[in-house]
């Protein structure tokens, strides 16, 4: 069953700030109720990467929840793990500063056979930054594919096909 739902962030910056636990180790594979949702995930992931502005904790969430044979496409170019990498920290996170999440939307697509742990996710967003001096604002509507990495025991993006456009 398909869930859709949508969020307008209002809140500063400062106070958006998480923490970055690791998740206890284990050898047996979690439960799907033991994990956060599909789209809590996403918008987590989103936010390290995109948002928060301290770099080293970019690159941990980027290489830890992002498969390294992942097929990306963006704004209808092929990336790779390492070429996407590059346009996150090379392009998006070093031109765009002072970035704002204005609002979120998903509609997520769980995997009934894994008991929801994986799935389908559509990601529709709207923030705002700076570039070159001048305000913009960022739309962006991505979808992805939550798979389960056995080896770490942990999800991983698997597919992303993403357009974004700016005001």
């Amino acid at each position: 069953m398909s869930h859709i739902t949508s969020s307008r962030v209002t809140k500063s910056k400062s106070k958006q700030q998480k923490s970055h636990k690791a998740p206890p180790s284990s050898t047996a594979s979690p439960s799907s109720s033991s994990l956060i949702s599909l789209q809590t995930y996403v918008s987590n992931i989103f936010y390290d990467i995109f948002i928060q502005d301290q770099d080293d904790i970019a690159e941990i969430a980027y290489k830890r929840n992002w498969s390294h044979h992942v097929k990306e496409n963006g704004d209808g170019k092929p990336f790779t793990f390492n070429s996407f990498h590059n346009y996150i920290f090379n392009n998006l996170r070093t031109t765009l500063t002072n970035r704002q999440l204005v609002s979120q939307s998903f509609v997520v697509e769980p995997t009934e056979a894994d008991g929801g742990r994986t799935g389908t996710v559509a990601h529709i967003l709207q923030l705002s930054a700076v570039q070159e001096g001048k305000d913009v604002v960022a739309n962006g509507v991505g979808v992805l594919q939550i798979g389960w990495d056995e080896e770490n025991m942990r999800r991983k993006v698997t597919m992303e096909s993403f357009v974004l456009a700016f005001d």
